[in-house]
């Protein structure tokens, strides 16, 4: 079983944590298109299927996708963040408040980055699939 598999079971079998959660606003190939040309640059094929599959949202946690009115909420809070100093090659998937959790469309790495924090950019994990698979995993332990 692949981490996607595992996280749609998680979140499946865990339905007390996850029953609204999520906010099912399910991206399409358009919209994404839309984002990535707004944004300049290519979405992480992780994050895309983030966007098609689970749409928004989470349970302690809040990945960026899309309201209901079809807004980028990613793009949008990405582009705004950019005037404080967001490095370029950073989308924002979920906003810490303090700082943000974003990935690098590089190589789809995670990453923490705010604009208080001279360290600048800090590692956070290999890839948004093991990312996730974390925050589920913490959400029902800590549920």
């Amino acid at each position: 079983m692949d981490e996607r598999e595992q996280i749609i079971e998680l979140i499946q079998t865990n339905e007390e944590v996850f029953e609204d959660a999520f906010l099912e606003k399910k991206a399409t190939d358009e919209e994404i298109t839309q984002a990535e040309e707004v944004l300049g640059f290519e979405i992480p094929e992780s994050y895309v299927w983030f966007l098609k599959e689970i749409g928004h949202g989470g349970c302690m946690f809040e990945f960026m996708g899309y309201g209901l009115t079809g807004k980028a909420i990613f793009a949008d809070e990405t582009l705004s963040q950019r005037e404080n100093g967001l490095p370029d090659n950073l989308m924002i998937i979920q906003n810490c408040d303090e700082y943000f959790d974003c990935i690098n469309v590089e190589d789809g790495s995670i990453v923490t980055w705010s604009q208080y924090d001279k360290d600048g950019v800090i590692d956070k994990a290999e890839d948004f699939y093991s990312y996730f698979l974390e925050c589920i995993e913490d959400a029902i332990e800590n549920y």
